[in-house]
């Protein structure tokens, strides 16, 4: 949650250094700063609705799903359709990208998938699913490697593994990358829990 909140405020305030760590590599997107909020409060009310009284976590998991969903759902529907629907600048305009493939305001396309990943696991924890902790910890592991994948890509400088596939998605940020792979974790450790 703090993370998301130090980005967004790196695009309120302009200061470049929150919103992309090289001037090289690509910002992390104010949506994707947005949804990680989102989804830290998401992770938390994944771990109260497992104790006794999960009422109030189950109408707070639906309000953060909802907001990372309508965020990287619209994210996702511009890549299919190849345009811009409006998301991409709705907060701030973003003109920080270094590259000229790179579409201005919208995170990549396994950024949209990994913050799917989470909101299922919020729905999965809401409804009480049978096997839920197996589930989140399947749902834990996809999310750590789409994250480690990524920060490997940045180690050793190939763009493929960051998801920089011109035409097809824009890189992930190497902050996005890092709290993706703490993501994952945390929902990991929320199936250790008794």
């Amino acid at each position: 949650m703090l993370a998301g909140l130090i980005v967004t405020a790196g695009w309120i305030f302009d200061i470049a250094v929150l919103k992309s760590i090289s001037p090289n590599w690509i910002s992390m997107k104010i949506t994707t700063a947005v949804c990680f909020f989102f989804s830290g409060v998401t992770l938390y009310f994944i771990a109260e609705a497992q104790k006794e009284n999960p009422v109030f976590s189950q109408m707070v998991l639906s309000s953060t799903i909802l907001i990372i969903l309508l965020f990287m759902g619209t994210s996702l529907i511009s890549w299919v359709l190849g345009m811009n629907l409006g998301i991409e600048n709705l907060f701030m305009e973003d003109v920080s990208d270094p590259s000229p493939h790179w579409v201005p305001g919208r995170p990549s396309l396994l950024t949209t998938f990994a913050f799917a990943l989470v909101s299922v696991a919020g729905v999965l924890s809401m409804l009480d699913v049978a096997k839920l902790k197996t589930k989140l910890l399947y749902i834990g592991w996809v999310v750590l490697v789409i994250g480690g994948i990524a920060v490997l890509g940045y180690t050793f400088s190939i763009p493929f593994l960051f998801y920089d596939i011109q035409g097809w998605s824009n890189p992930m940020a190497v902050h996005t990358s890092i709290l993706f792979i703490i993501s994952g974790a945390s929902l990991i450790l929320l199936t250790a829990r008794d």
